[in-house]
C-alpha cells in the first residue's frame, strides 16, 4: 500500500482525510509560529512577514468596530435572511462596487454571494464551475493560496501558465504584455488538451499576488478574448483592488481597472466573467472573514445557494462590514490614511533593501516586495547548458537550487523571522522571495517596517552565515565566526567571503561543485603588488589560495575578521 493507504488504514481515516492529512494541511504547522507574533513586550516572538496582512490600520478599524457593535437579535441571533449573504451587506457592496470599480453592467443584490473570506469564495465558484480531474490556467507565478482554494477540496487541477522560452519574454515587466500572455496562455491550453486535461477557466490575480503590479487595459481584454474564444471561464481576483499605492520609483506602472468596467461586448459571454474580492487586504482585516463572488449569471448564483450553508458568515460580522461600506466619509478618510502609511513603508523598506545591495522588482499594489535573492544561490555550474538558466526550475540543478532556497528561508524562520521563499509561488526561476512590507512596530510615530528586529531584515542578514557554514563543513572544519556583523554575506553565481587582516584585505571565491577558488588580496598600504589565484585544482580539501596569508581551506580560516557586506 502506499502511505496515503497506510495512513487511512491506520488512523480510520477516509482516503482523503489520509491525503489532507499528508499533504494537505497548510495551517497547522504554521500555529507554532503564528501563535507567538514578535512585539515589543515579545521580543523572542516571531516576525511573520511570509503572510499578506496590511497591521498598518488595525487600531482605526479596530475602533471603528467597538463603535459599530449592536446586536440585534432579530437579524443576528436568527437564520435571517440564510446563508447566502445579508441583504444590507450585499446593497452595501453593491454601491461600493458601483462608486469604485466603475461596472459596465449594473451589480445589485442578485449578482453578489457572500462566503468567511475569500478562499471559501475561490473554493465555492471552483466547485460550481468544475469538476473532479479539470483545471484552471493561472498565470506564473501564482499566489500560493490558489493551489489550496482550488485543489484542496475540488480536487481540480491547477496549470500554472509558464513563460521560459514564451517569444517576447525576458524580464518580469513582460509577465504583463498583453501578446506575451496571450501567447503563454495559448501554449499552456494547447499542452493541457494535448495531455487529455480539460480546461474550464482562467484565474488571474489583478493587482498580482505576488509580483504588485496591475494589468493594462490590453492585457485585460486579451486575457477576456482567449477565454471567449475557446470558452472558458474569465475569473479575476481583485482583492487588493484598494491597495494600490503612488511609488515615485514607478511613475509609468498601470493603475487598477476592475474587469468589471470593461467593455467586453462580443468579446466574452458575460455569464462566464466572475469577480472575486475580500475584505481582508483593503480593510486590514485578515481574521474577520468576508468574501464576495459577484458575478451576472443566475445559474452559477443558483448553484452557489445550493452549497452555502457549508459557508455561511455570522451576520453580526456581515453588519460589521456593511457599516464599513455604507460610511463613506469614514471609508474614504480610511483609505486615504492606509495608503499614505503603505507609502511610507514601502518606502522605508525599499530604501533599506537598496542600501544593502538587495535587488527587488519595483511594484505599487499589494502588501509585499518580491524580493531578488538570486545572487546568494550558490551556482552548480559556470555556465548555461541547453540555452536553460541555471536557476530556472527545469534545469539540471533544479532541486540544488530549490534546497537553497528552503534553506535560506529555514534559517530566517530558526531566527524568528518567517519569509516565502519563490518556489511556493511556483516562481520560474528560484532565489526570489516574498516578503510583506505592512507590517506596525506596535510605537507611535511613523510605521517602520525596519523597527521589529532592529531592523528585521538587518537580523535576517546577520544569520545567513550559517548558510556559509552549513554548505562548507565539510571543507572548513571550524566555524567562521564574526564578533559583529552589520552586513549580509551576498551569494552572487558563487559564494563570495570578504576577509580582512593587519596587511591585506580581499575575497575568496568559492565554486563547491567544480572544485575552484579564485582568490584576490590587496595590500592595505598599496604599495605591494595584488596578489591572487584563478586555478582550477583536483581536490578542494587540500587547496591552498593565496591571499596575502596562505589559508588553508581543509583546516581552518585563522587570523582573519570577515566583512559581511
Amino acid at each position: 500500500m502506499g502511505l496515503v493507504e497506510d495512513a487511512a488504514s491506520e488512523y480510520k481515516l477516509s482516503a482523503r482525510g489520509a491525503q489532507g492529512l499528508l499533504h494537505r494541511d497548510v495551517w497547522g504547522p504554521r500555529e507554532k509560529s503564528m501563535g507567538n507574533p514578535w512585539s515589543p513586550t515579545n521580543p523572542k516572538g516571531t516576525v511573520i512577514l511570509r503572510l499578506a496582512e496590511n497591521s498598518l490600520m488595525h487600531d482605526e478599524v479596530g475602533r471603528f468596530i467597538k463603535q459599530q457593535v449592536n446586536v440585534l437579535p432579530v437579524n443576528h441571533l436568527t437564520y435571517s435572511t440564510g446563508p447566502r449573504g445579508s441583504h444590507r451587506l450585499r446593497r452595501a457592496a453593491a454601491a461600493f462596487w458601483m462608486d469604485d470599480f466603475n461596472p459596465r453592467e449594473p451589480i445589485g443584490v442578485d449578482n453578489i454571494f457572500i462566503t468567511p473570506g475569500l478562499a471559501s469564495a475561490i473554493d465555492a465558484l471552483i466547485w460550481t464551475i468544475c469538476d473532479e480531474g479539470d483545471a484552471i490556467l493561472i498565470p506564473l507565478p501564482l499566489y500560493n493560496g490558489f493551489n489550496v482554494d482550488v485543489f484542496n477540496r475540488s480536487n481540480v487541477r491547477v496549470i500554472g501558465v509558464p513563460y521560459t522560452g514564451v517569444e517576447g519574454y525576458s524580464t518580469v515587466d513582460d509577465l504583463f504584455d498583453a501578446e506575451v500572455n496571450r501567447r503563454a496562455i495559448e501554449g499552456a491550453l494547447d499542452r493541457a488538451r494535448h495531455d487529455g486535461i480539460r480546461v474550464r477557466a482562467l484565474l488571474i490575480s489583478h493587482p498580482h499576488n505576488p509580483l504588485g503590479r496591475c494589468y493594462s487595459f490590453d492585457t485585460l481584454e486579451a486575457f477576456a478574448l482567449i477565454c471567449g474564444k475557446h470558452d472558458l471561464h474569465l475569473i479575476s481576483d481583485e482583492i487588493y483592488a484598494k491597495s494600490v499605492f503612488p511609488n515615485p520609483s514607478t511613475p509609468k506602472a498601470v493603475r487598477f481597472v476592475s474587469t468589471l468596467s470593461l467593455d467586453l461586448g462580443g468579446v466574452i459571454d458575460k455569464t462566464r466573467h466572475h469577480v472575486l474580492y475580500g475584505a481582508s487586504k483593503d480593510f486590514c482585516a485578515n481574521g474577520l472573514r468576508l468574501g464576495f463572488v459577484c458575478t451576472q449569471n443566475q445559474r452559477i448564483m443558483g448553484a452557489l445557494s445550493s452549497i452555502s450553508i457549508f459557508s455561511w458568515s455570522p451576520h453580526l460580522v456581515q453588519d460589521m462590514w456593511a457599516a464599513m461600506f455604507e460610511d463613506r466619509q469614514w471609508l474614504q478618510a480610511f483609505m486615504e490614511r492606509k495608503l499614505e502609511l503603505m507609502t511610507e513603508n514601502h518606502a522605508i523598506a525599499t530604501s533599506f533593501l537598496r542600501h544593502h545591495g538587495i535587488p527587488f522588482y519595483d511594484l505599487n499594489a499589494g502588501l509585499f516586495l518580491w524580493v531578488d535573492l538570486r545572487h546568494m544561490l550558490i551556482a552548480q555550474t559556470s555556465s548555461q547548458k541547453d540555452g536553460i538558466h541555471p536557476l530556472n526550475v527545469n534545469s539540471p540543478s533544479a532541486e540544488v537550487y530549490k534546497e537553497q532556497e528552503i534553506i535560506i528561508a529555514d534559517t530566517c524562520q530558526r531566527n524568528g523571522v518567517v519569509i516565502a521563499p519563490g518556489h511556493v509561488y511556483m516562481a520560474e526561476e528560484y532565489g526570489w522571495f516574498r516578503i510583506t512590507f505592512t507590517v506596525d512596530n506596535h510605537e507611535p510615530g511613523p510605521i517602520s517596517f525596519c523597527s521589529a528586529r532592529s531592523p528585521v531584515l538587518l537580523h535576517v542578514c546577520r544569520e545567513f552565515r550559517e548558510v556559509v557554514v552549513e554548505q562548507f563543513e565539510p571543507m572548513f572544519n571550524k566555524t567562521i565566526e564574526s564578533e559583529e556583523m552589520t552586513r549580509p554575506i551576498y551569494f552572487r553565481p558563487k559564494v563570495d567571503v570578504l576577509f580582512l587582516d593587519l596587511d591585506w584585505y580581499g575575497r575568496i571565491a568559492l565554486y563547491p561543485e567544480i572544485d575552484r577558488i579564485e582568490s584576490v588580496a590587496f595590500p592595505r598600504d598599496h604599495k605591494q603588488p595584488i596578489r591572487g589565484s584563478d586555478e582550477y585544482v583536483p581536490n578542494m580539501r587540500h587547496v591552498e589560495a593565496v591571499v596575502g596569508r596562505r589559508l588553508k581551506a581543509a583546516s581552518s580560516v585563522y587570523n582573519l575578521d570577515l566583512i559581511m557586506l
